[in-house]
């Protein structure tokens, strides 16, 4: 058990779609865990990292750090 829970919270700052967020986390989120947790469907995104495409073989790898800058693009199908 964590006697002090508190020394163990990483906090990170990061722009999503253009808007700053702050997350707080005890292990290190990979950018792939962190688009489920957020409810994107995978198959349906593309990924903007520090202004690259990245593919979704890479998602695991890369993990969430301060100032990153994320643009997630949603596919969407009509006519």
């Amino acid at each position: 058990m964590l006697k002090n829970k508190e020394n163990y919270i990483k906090t990170v700052f990061f722009i999503l779609n253009g808007k700053q967020y702050k997350v707080r986390y005890f292990k290190k989120i990979s950018l792939h865990h962190f688009l489920i947790f957020l409810g994107y469907k995978l198959n349906l995104i593309a990924v903007e990292y520090n202004g690259k495409i990245i593919t979704r073989t890479q998602w695991k790898d890369i993990y969430l750090t301060n100032n990153i800058n994320l643009e997630i693009v949603t596919i969407v199908g009509g006519g």
